[in-house]
């Protein structure tokens, strides 16, 4: 599953969250292959993802202030617009604002989960479930994040060769971390999608997403469910 070089695999899209991570007003941290970044919403809900450092003196933009349109750095007050520009700088209110930005990354929202490339060659925006796939959005379901403590490499490994609950491998990407599991029984669903954000060399998050049509009971069971078999597959892999 993971065949691909490091320099591939960082041009590749990969979760940094999940919707439900970030709503508006919210600046949320996140770690991708030791990369930090900051991912958040304007009031208009449009989303954006920085580089969580301000490039005046680096200060982590996260623990800065949310302006609903832009972001104020903590340390000496720059304030950035939502394109990531410089726009005031309050040591100089009557000087132009200096031509300096924020690192943007390329990012996108699919199945739940909003996804980011640290490439700057524009690949192709993932989906982690098949989109001809007939179950609706509303019933594309987002497990609980799982964060392991180890590479992704062992991750892929462990979730290739467990079955547990998801029945055979429909499809095992060669170029990414992603994969597609068939569920064992219908009541834990029709389909198992899981991501593996490489936080660093030595940490990774499972992101999940639960293709069931179900009534809203059997839905959230099936929620449980898995999120108890890959919590107790997490504690199997960093007990090695």
């Amino acid at each position: 599953m993971i065949s691909s070089t490091r320099d591939s695999l960082r041009a590749a899209w990969h979760p940094i969250a999940t919707r439900m991570d970030v709503p508006i007003g919210h600046l949320h941290v996140s770690l991708l292959f030791g990369e930090e970044v900051v991912v958040w919403r304007d009031r208009t809900d449009k989303l954006h993802v920085w580089e969580d450092r301000c490039p005046h003196r680096s200060v982590r933009l996260s623990i800065g202030r949310h302006l609903g349109d832009g972001m104020q750095c903590i340390y000496h007050g720059w304030e950035f617009s939502g394109g990531g520009r410089c726009r005031f700088v309050p040591a100089h209110p009557d000087d132009p604002a200096p031509a300096i930005g924020v690192r943007s990354y390329d990012h996108i929202e699919r199945d739940g989960l909003i996804w980011a490339t640290l490439s700057e060659s524009k690949p192709t925006p993932p989906s982690l479930l098949p989109r001809q796939s007939t179950v609706t959005d509303r019933a594309r379901l987002v497990l609980r994040p799982i964060v392991v403590n180890a590479g992704a490499a062992m991750v892929c490994a462990a979730l290739k060769d467990d079955r547990g609950p998801f029945g055979a491998a429909l499809d095992l990407s060669e170029n990414d971390l992603r994969c597609v599991f068939g569920s064992a029984t219908a009541e834990h669903g029709d389909k198992l999608a899981l991501a593996i954000r490489p936080a660093d060399d030595n940490r990774s998050v499972i992101y999940g997403v639960l293709a069931a049509d179900n009534p809203i009971p059997e839905r959230l069971a099936a929620l449980r469910h898995h999120n108890d078999h890959l919590s107790a597959l997490r504690d199997r892999i960093e007990a090695v």
